[in-house]
């Protein structure tokens, strides 16, 4: 029969703890889970599921599965590399946003028809009190 993960980690606690270490991740066993926090990302590790926490979606599963705990943790360093070294959302400066482009674009629609409005209402206003010949 194989060792839980909770027996895997009794263990070998030293040799994980270092592991953690040397790929900057930190573990916690909080109740039926194992929670590993990295620089870039969150996971969650029970027996039955393997969870992984982004900023979009929070927690979702991760279809992976190991007998190992050291398997987790090395599937958790080479996924970190790899989206460190291949970014899903490139920054893009905020006047290449289409969003922000088509708000500013309207603004400057608005903006401009108040001026023509009031540049219409100055004139009137003007016109008003001059008399025409």
């Amino acid at each position: 029969m194989a060792n839980t993960l909770k027996q895997q980690y009794e263990e070998n606690r030293e040799k994980i703890t270092q592991y953690c270490g040397k790929h900057n991740m930190k573990i916690v066993e909080l109740e039926d889970a194992f929670h590993i926090f990295t620089s870039a990302s969150s996971w969650k590790l029970t027996e039955n599921a393997f969870f992984h926490k982004n900023t979009t979606r929070g927690y979702h599963v991760q279809n992976a599965q190991y007998d190992s705990l050291f398997d987790y943790l090395e599937y958790i360093a080479d996924h970190d590399l790899f989206r460190k070294e291949n970014p899903i959302y490139k920054k893009k400066n905020s006047n290449q946003c289409p969003h922000v482009f088509k708000a500013a674009t309207k603004y400057r629609k608005q903006s401009w028809r108040k001026s023509e409005l009031h540049n219409i209402f100055n004139f009137m206003e003007a016109s008003a009190h001059y008399q025409f010949a």
